[in-house]
């Protein structure tokens, strides 16, 4: 994938790399704020993944705490992506209820 003229590979680990602050060499670093939340959301989705297998009759109390931390962590990203003149990600975020 190529963005802005920098090139990714199509997987979480090349996304890490190039935009890793704390890399010697990170092609295009973001801010340590969007990196830290960029972590928190791509660990929170390892973990949601394979919850409800795991213990079914708490998956939902998991997942609604689970969705607090990530929603803070998608506003942190929010920030940073539209200081970069991309369009926000609150309006994608906001299609998830979790008051059924």
């Amino acid at each position: 994938m190529r963005k802005r003229g920098i090139e990714v590979s199509d997987s979480h680990q090349g996304l890490s790399a190039v935009i890793n602050p704390n890399r010697s060499d990170p092609v295009s670093p973001v801010k340590k704020h969007c990196y830290d939340s960029y972590k928190i959301l791509y660990n929170a989705s390892l973990e949601v993944r394979y919850s409800g297998f795991l213990n079914p009759d708490k998956q939902s109390i998991y997942l609604k705490r689970r969705f607090s931390t990530c929603e803070e962590a998608l506003k942190s990203i929010d920030v940073y992506m539209k200081s970069q003149d991309f369009p926000s990600l609150i309006p994608i975020q906001k299609e998830f209820d979790f008051d059924e």
